[in-house]
């Protein structure tokens, strides 16, 4: 993803911030204060397919709720 100060970049340093913890489309839309939910799946969903990125079902540290999640692998 390109440099600069766009959604995904945030997000990635959410992520990044997060150090490996697993985190939900929903806790990211909190966070960052983004207007809909849709705005973190895109980025997470094309992060996921990125081998520095785990995303699978697991529980959110910051909900705890088990839904799909997403990490910063290793």
């Amino acid at each position: 993803m390109g440099r600069g100060t766009t959604i995904a970049n945030e997000i990635e340093r959410l992520i990044a911030r997060l150090d490996g913890a697993r985190v939900c489309d929903d806790c990211i839309t909190d966070q960052l204060n983004l207007s809909v939910r849709s705005q973190a799946n895109v980025v997470t969903r094309a992060l996921g397919t990125e081998r520095d990125y785990d995303r699978e079902k697991e529980a959110c540290a910051l909900c705890a709720r088990t839904k799909t999640v997403i990490r910063r692998a290793g």
